[in-house]
């Protein structure tokens, strides 16, 4: 039976030199046996000699550099002749010694070859000796080594105790050969240092709440100190999101309101064609539209496979949870105060009260622009030690726009083994967290990194069927965007509303390829981080219904859209009105082209706050505030080439399988993987229609001038230099036109 043998991890070649010349050492011959004369030896060779048979040395003499030496697959007999006669033979594998002829160091069974070149060595066994022959070590190349530990997997819970003596470690290795292949190999580690929050255990049991930090180490074959970590929170509850409390949320009032008489002379008359409108009145109230689609149905589907968080729904309050993780980078640190500092300071920024920010936290911010129709929840974890907790994260250099879902997901990971149930964090229980983010620590910025918020999507599958939810929408943000990016905002969460709004579905408003080119003329939550949503935006997260007006002789009362999200909706002549299946209500899909008119107040911290970081500045003023809106669908084929729908509807239905938002606001065509015509490049998704009939942009800003008052008009043929060639997107007929009749 062969010994046992110790895995030394010692290195045995601590230097390189040249190997001497011995004329008593020769190479192996191609035979599968060697031997050799006694030595010394106490009997004449002429009557009896012992000799030590190496058999299988071919496939023994070669090693790669930090393999462990072993003499697997080869088997040594000692031989004992008698005149020419063999009178004793036996396996003594296990109990010979390796021996280098330069200094006569043995090479310990399971020690690492750590230098690279062609070795003289012969074996030794109870004084015989072998003849010379050469070991040879093998350069390697991208060597890499982690480990892995009995502890990956389990539940660690209040009373749990870790044994030193019962953890199993395996050192995992790859690289590369001397021929270009890739190798890999486990091996057992026995000689490792368990840590429990930083102190070298040989048993614990975990009886405190909080985070808890267990780390194994052990050296490698390369030298190299390998760590594991695995991070356990024990706690009481289950890490849920936490809805938090806010009282001091401001309730605006405005008692004014605008007064407009609408006309479109290729409407017959005011009467209802849907038969909803008992009244004929001209127009269908808010309370008598219902939203076809909103922009959650579109993420569904879209082309992208970007599943979208719910913004809202439909028999109450809806509770998006955000699972925010603190990342230090690579090379920074924080001591236990400072740690709590970023956390506090994080909290804030994603929830804290509306009277506690000088603009407002990202829940308070959602509350006030959904009118209380959506509630963001959520908690802030322990922060995530890049370097210690990341499999690849190791370095500020090794993230890149490519892994960072891979980022995501072990942050995910990390917060399951914190105790924290992700299952409460997909509140439409789709198989995917609804939005997380990853707030990095411990460096500054830049636009031209990774080190710029931005906000993605893994693009992963729904599967409700899901043991556990699996990362989706993920923000992402530096420390500093919240505490030093704005100096009039000490904590500051203008940034990640943007982000987040992206996790909800909305589109960035400015332009990705035209400098200065601003179709809102920097002035939105989604073009420069300022002011509040637009209507079309709130109606596209489903939080507003339009006023729809069917007739050709209508005045409207509109209230201030910050109080009430008041807003019209003006259509083009060609447009077919459809009844909700009942027959109550009249149905609208935003995904189409028109005009949006509301009664605009800079009233309240969300429309009427400068942002210094930007220097944009909301419209100072009262008054009608007009978009052109082309948010039409396309479908993409098999072969990825997008067709416009003649009926935006149809990308809701079977007949489409990838529906896709072509239309833009750049100055072209900004995505040329489905093969757009350019025509549509020059298109926006939304556009501010200035009263003066300025071109807006980022040169021309709009101001109080923008707005219309009581006595503007507006027709379409008079504001033609705000429209792509003069007319509508479609080139549908459009003879709408509205005055404001009065405000105040």
């Amino acid at each position: 039976m062969k010994r046992k043998f110790l895995l030394s991890l010692s290195l045995l070649f601590l230097g390189s030199c040249q190997l001497p010349t011995s004329p008593t050492s020769s190479p192996v011959s191609s035979s599968t046996t060697s031997s050799s004369e006694t030595f010394p030896s106490s009997i004449s060779s002429s009557t009896r000699r012992e000799v030590l048979e190496l058999d299988g040395i071919e496939d023994f003499q070669s090693f790669d550099r930090y393999e462990r030496f072993s003499l697997d697959g080869l088997t040594i007999y000692h031989t004992v002749y008698q005149d020419e006669e063999v009178i004793e033979k036996k396996e003594v594998t296990s109990l010979c010694h390796l021996i280098l002829d330069r200094d006569e160091t043995e090479i310990l069974a399971g020690s690492v070859l750590d230098e690279v070149g062609t070795f003289n060595v012969h074996f030794t066994y109870e004084g015989v000796r072998s003849s010379s022959f050469l070991l040879l070590v093998r350069s390697v190349y991208a060597y890499e080594a982690k480990l892995s530990t009995s502890l990956e997997e389990g539940t660690i819970s209040f009373g749990s105790t870790i044994e030193k003596d019962e953890i199993s470690v395996k050192q995992e290795i790859s690289y590369l050969d001397e021929t270009g292949t890739k190798r890999e190999r486990e091996e057992d580690v026995y000689d490792f240092t368990l840590l429990v929050d930083g102190e070298e255990r040989s048993a614990y049991t975990f009886q405190e709440e909080g985070k808890h930090t267990i780390e194994i180490k052990a050296k490698g074959n390369d030298g190299e100190t390998l760590s594991w970590i695995r991070n356990v929170g024990l706690r009481t509850d289950t890490g849920a999101p936490i809805e938090y409390e806010d009282d001091t949320i401001p309730a605006y009032t405005d008692s004014s309101t605008m007064k407009v008489h609408v006309t479109n002379p290729s409407r017959d008359s005011n009467v209802d064609p849907l038969g909803i409108d008992k009244t004929n009145k001209g127009y269908y109230t808010p309370e008598e539209v219902e939203l076809a689609y909103t922009i959650y149905d579109y993420g569904e589907k879209n082309v992208y496979n970007w599943k979208y968080a719910p913004a809202m729904r439909k028999d109450g309050i809806q509770k998006t949870p955000v699972l925010v993780v603190p990342v230090l980078v690579p090379g920074a640190s924080l001591s236990r105060a400072e740690e709590e500092t970023v956390k506090e300071n994080i909290e804030t920024a994603f929830f804290g009260k509306s009277a506690d920010m000088n603009y407002e936290s990202l829940r308070s911010y959602f509350l006030q622009s959904s009118f209380g129709q959506l509630e963001i929840t959520g908690r802030v974890t322990d922060v995530f030690d890049a370097r210690a907790d990341s499999s690849f994260y190791h370095s500020l250099y090794d993230l890149d726009n490519y892994n960072f879902p891979d980022l995501a997901q072990e942050c995910a990971d990390f917060a399951t083994d914190l105790g924290i149930d992700l299952s409460a964090y997909d509140s439409d229980k789709d198989g995917l967290i609804d939005a997380m983010w990853l707030v990095w620590v411990g460096c500054g910025y830049n636009s031209n990194t990774v080190y710029w918020p931005f906000s993605t999507s893994t693009q992963a599958d729904v599967d409700p069927t899901r043991d556990f939810p699996i990362v989706n929408n993920i923000g992402w943000c530096g420390e500093t965007f919240l505490t030093d990016f704005s100096e009039d905002n000490p904590i500051d969460a203008h940034v990640v509303i943007h982000e987040t709004s992206h996790m909800l579905g909305l589109s960035d408003y400015y332009s990705y390829t035209g400098y200065g080119y601003a179709p809102l003329g920097d002035v939105d939550m989604m073009n420069q981080n300022v002011g509040d949503h637009n209507p079309y935006s709130k109606m596209l997260l489903g939080w507003k219904t339009p006023y729809l007006v069917y007739g050709n002789d209508v005045e409207i009362t509109l209230e201030s859209s910050v109080t009430s999200g008041d807003f019209i909706v003006l259509l083009d002549d060609e447009y077919q009105f459809k009844a909700t299946k009942d027959g109550t209500k009249a149905l609208f899909n935003p995904f189409d082209e028109y005009l949006v008119l509301d009664y605009y107040s800079n009233q309240g911290k969300l429309s009427g706050q400068y942002y210094d970081a930007y220097a944009a500045e909301p419209i100072d003023g009262k008054g009608g505030r007009l978009h052109h809106v082309d948010n039409r669908l396309f479908s993409v084929d098999a072969s990825y080439r997008a067709t416009l729908l003649e009926d935006s509807a149809t990308a809701f239905t079977n007949a489409v399988k990838w529906p896709y938002k072509a239309i833009d606001n750049s100055s072209e065509t900004y995505d040329t993987n489905f093969a757009l015509d350019r025509k549509y490049g020059a298109m926006d998704e939304i556009r501010l229609i200035d009263r003066n009939k300025r071109y807006l942009s980022s040169y021309s800003l709009p101001d109080q001038n923008t707005l219309f008052y009581a006595g503007d008009s507006f027709s379409l043929p008079s504001y033609r230099g705000q429209f792509l060639n003069g007319k509508m997107d479609s080139e549908k007929s459009f003879s709408t036109t509205f005055e404001v009749t009065k405000i105040g």
